[in-house]
C-alpha cells in the first residue's frame, strides 16, 4: 500500500500540471494519526506527526477534479506551502494572455475560494498575488436549542468578484466522497492511521482513483475525462499498471528489464 500510494503521489504530481482552472474551491478535511490531539503527551517525541491531521483539498469547480492535496497539520507553515504546491500545478498564463483572452488589462487568472482560516489571506497573496482573487465563505453556528441557526458571511477579498460567486460547496461535498472512500477517516472506528506515512499514501491513492477511475453519477464520466487529461475512464487495474510500468524500480522494487520481459 504504501508503495503503491507513494507511486500515485507521483504520478499525481507529473501528470496534473499545466493544468488550467477559472475557479479552485479550497477545504481541508480533519482526522488524526494513532491517537487524537487531546491525548498526546508534551514528551511525545513524534508530536509533530501524531494528533489531529488535515488533508488539504483544492477542487476544480467546472471538472471537480482534485488539483492538489496535501496531509499535514493545520498551521501557517502548511497552508502556505500547500499554495505553492497548488501552483506549480496550475499554468500561471502571462499578462498579454490575459489582456487577449478578456479584452481588457485584468491580470487575474483565476478565482479562489475558501473558507475564514486565518492563514489562507496571507498564503495566497504571497504565492499568486494579483493572479487569484480571493473569497472567503464564513459559517457560524448562533443560538441555542431551537433557536440555533447557521449564518453564512461572504467577503471578497479582490474587486472584480461577486458575493455570489464565492462557494465551497462542491469541495464540503467532496468530503463525504473521501470520508466514504477513505474507511481509515470513519467516525469512532478502529481503523484510522498508525503512521503518516500510511496516512499520505492513501490520501495519493484516492485521490489518483478519485480522479481518473471513479465515474461521476451525474456526468456519466470521471474528473480527468472532463479535465481533458485521459480519453477514456480508468480501472483500478490500469492505474496499477500504468504505475508499475512507468516506475517499477523507484516504487515496486522490480527490474525494469524483467518487467519489459514479461
Amino acid at each position: 500500500m504504501l508503495r503503491f500510494g507513494n507511486a500515485c503521489d507521483k504520478f499525481l504530481k507529473a501528470e496534473i500540471c499545466d493544468f488550467e482552472s477559472s475557479h479552485i474551491q479550497i477545504d481541508e478535511i480533519w482526522t488524526f494519526c494513532r491517537k487524537k490531539q487531546k491525548k498526546l503527551a508534551e514528551n511525545d517525541a513524534e508530536k509533530d506527526v501524531l494528533g489531529d491531521m488535515y488533508i488539504y483539498v483544492a477542487l476544480d469547480e467546472a471538472s471537480k477534479l482534485v488539483i492538489a492535496h496535501r496531509v499535514d497539520k493545520r498551521n501557517e507553515d502548511t497552508t502556505f506551502f500547500f499554495m505553492r504546491e497548488l501552483m506549480r500545478r496550475l499554468r500561471i498564463p502571462r499578462r498579454h494572455e490575459l489582456h487577449n483572452k478578456w479584452n481588457c488589462d485584468c491580470t487575474t487568472a483565476f478565482r479562489i475560494s475558501t473558507d475564514a482560516y486565518p492563514s489562507y489571506p496571507y498564503a495566497i497573496d504571497n504565492t499568486f498575488g494579483p493572479l487569484a482573487r480571493h473569497g472567503v465563505l464564513k459559517k457560524q453556528m448562533v443560538g441555542k436549542g431551537k433557536d440555533k441557526k447557521l449564518l453564512i458571511a461572504k467577503k471578497a477579498r479582490a474587486v472584480g468578484i461577486e458575493p455570489e460567486d464565492i462557494t465551497t460547496s462542491l469541495v464540503e461535498r467532496n468530503n463525504l466522497t473521501i470520508r466514504t472512500f477513505m474507511r481509515r477517516l470513519m467516525r469512532k472506528s478502529l481503523g484510522f492511521s498508525k503512521k503518516i506515512e500510511n496516512l499520505r499514501a492513501a490520501a495519493s491513492l484516492h485521490f489518483a482513483y478519485y480522479n481518473y477511475c471513479w465515474v461521476h453519477r451525474r456526468f456519466k464520466s470521471t474528473a480527468a475525462e472532463r479535465a481533458g487529461l485521459i480519453n477514456k475512464k480508468w480501472r483500478l487495474t490500469d492505474l496499477y499498471d500504468h504505475l508499475r510500468g512507468r516506475w517499477p524500480q523507484d516504487f515496486f522494487g522490480v527490474d525494469q528489464n524483467a518487467v519489459q520481459h514479461n
